[in-house]
């Protein structure tokens, strides 16, 4: 996740000093100049008057950001009070101080301040960063697709890295983590390795968290905050060796600091050692659990093979064309063929080494193959379904419902896909809605059936699971899970 305090580091270390105003200085000097020559002095000084509070205000402000940048927040919202009560820069000045209440943890300072730069934001519609500030002030405040949408409508060429960044933020807590690494890979203003490895990191693309982990530990102070990241990530991936070496190193180091930076905590089961509670959780957390119940399912669910019976018609279609002495149809059904054929057979060693427990090199296999062959649904399903036995549910549903899109009558994609999103907590009731519907179109299944019976395991209908239950089955794996 993104650190929540870069932003505000960020903020400090670019916001520009305003410069003065000279044209409007000038014409105001000018127009004093001329009322005082021709006697109305009182309204000459009056004007001279809003010179001096303007330069005042200009330089408060300008000491404020001097100060946010040497971290003297206090100082810092003082100096932009001034600016404020002087009715100069008022937004901004007010955008700022609340910056500084967020880094002293003052919230009830924070509030009051974000408040008064909303209150003020319509004096600064003219400015060209109106459209930042706006994104800003509806960031702070919560309002995150009013920011996102204020972002994507720049007043302004300049601040590009300081709108990508504060977009990827807004999107990570969105959940939207691909197009937050997009920004945040699109833009050259911030180094955001770090961040982009946590991102990876948390859709499960462990080697791309790696790479930016590499690239992050070469230019940042906090070299531990780097070695407990990465044995997150090996805990992750079983690495268990490697990520006990990391948390040595720091532990070594500074024995408090594995725990003030994440808070890890080792255990031994006390099921390995007591019988009757391992029976107990056994059956508390397959039956009452339901992410257990789900994984229990993709331990228990198939591995697709290829079709045979469609390969050997390709052939022979491609074998009656070259009779005929249509020799382009036989072109395309025998390379068709050939091509089908060759991922098949890689299809088959990489399913052979899951179902011999070789389950990540299995899953390796079928990402390299899917690559390849983007729009095969058997292998799109076999690699979501080793995702979903290596835990990494996210890129299951992802795979998963690609496999339904490309073959609709591939109905366990579909409710696979639907599991995963359940499991992540964002289940798409459009995509129940449709899966329902194509079980209903297909008039080879049974009105009780498996794919039926697993759909409302999904909504919680109790009364059609038993329905099926009671009802006569082929003893396969899956139905007997």
């Amino acid at each position: 996740e993104i650190d929540t305090t870069a932003i505000v580091k960020n903020i400090e270390n670019n916001y520009q000093t305003q410069n003065f105003g000279a044209s409007k200085i000038d014409e105001m000097i000018n127009k004093a100049n001329q009322l005082y020559e021709r006697g109305n002095k009182f309204e000459a000084l009056k004007i001279y008057e809003n010179i001096a509070v303007y330069n005042q205000s200009l330089s408060n402000y300008n000491l404020g950001v001097s100060q946010m940048k040497q971290e003297k927040c206090d100082e810092a919202i003082i100096s932009f009070n001034k600016a404020i009560t002087d009715r100069e820069n008022t937004a901004v000045s007010a955008i700022n101080a609340a910056v500084c209440s967020l880094e002293l943890n003052n919230t009830k300072n924070f509030n009051y301040y974000i408040g008064l730069a909303d209150s003020f934001l319509q004096y600064e519609n003219s400015s060209p960063l109106y459209s930042y500030y706006y994104a800003l002030v509806n960031y702070y405040k919560g309002n995150y697709y009013e920011a996102l949408q204020a972002l994507s409508h720049p007043s302004t060429e300049d601040y590009k890295g300081e709108y990508a960044y504060l977009s990827a933020k807004i999107l990570s807590l969105l959940g939207d983590d691909e197009r937050a690494i997009a920004k945040l890979e699109g833009q050259k203003a911030f180094k955001a390795d770090f961040t982009l490895a946590q991102l990876y990191a948390r859709l499960g693309k462990y080697d791309k968290a790696r790479d930016y982990l590499t690239k992050a530990s070469k230019n940042t102070p906090n070299i531990d905050l780097i070695k407990m990241t990465e044995a997150l990530i090996d805990l992750k991936t079983a690495d268990y060796g490697d990520a006990a070496a990391f948390i040595k190193d720091v532990y070594d180091y500074n024995a408090s600091m594995p725990s003030k930076i994440y808070k890890i905590k080792t255990i031994l089961k006390p099921d390995l050692f007591d019988v009757s509670l391992a029976q107990a959780h056994f059956s508390d957390d397959m039956f009452f659990d339901r992410t257990r119940r789900y994984e229990t399912l993709f331990y228990f669910a198939p591995y697709k093979v290829f079709d045979a019976k469609q390969s050997i018609e390709q052939i022979r279609k491609g074998g009656v064309s070259v009779f005929l002495d249509d020799t382009s149809a036989a072109n395309d059904y025998l390379s068709q063929s050939a091509a089908a054929s060759k991922v098949n057979a890689k299809l088959s060693e990489a399913i052979a080494k899951a179902l011999n427990y070789r389950l990540k090199e299995a899953n390796k296999d079928f990402e390299e193959l899917a690559k390849a062959y983007p729009n095969h649904s058997i292998l799109q399903y076999n690699l979501a379904l080793s995702y979903a036995q290596l835990g990494n549910f996210s890129l299951a549903a992802k795979h998963f419902i690609a496999s339904y899109h490309q073959d609709v009558n591939n109905h366990l994609s579909g409710i696979f896909g639907a599991i995963c999103m359940d499991i992540n907590r964002n289940l798409n009731p459009k995509l129940v809605e449709e899966i329902g519907e194509n079980l209903e179109n297909d008039k080879s299944l049974k009105p009780v059936n498996l794919y039926a019976a697993l759909l409302s395991l999904i909504s919680g209908n109790q009364s059609a699971m038993i329905r099926w239950l009671e009802e006569p089955k082929e003893p396969t794996t899956l139905n007997l899970a």
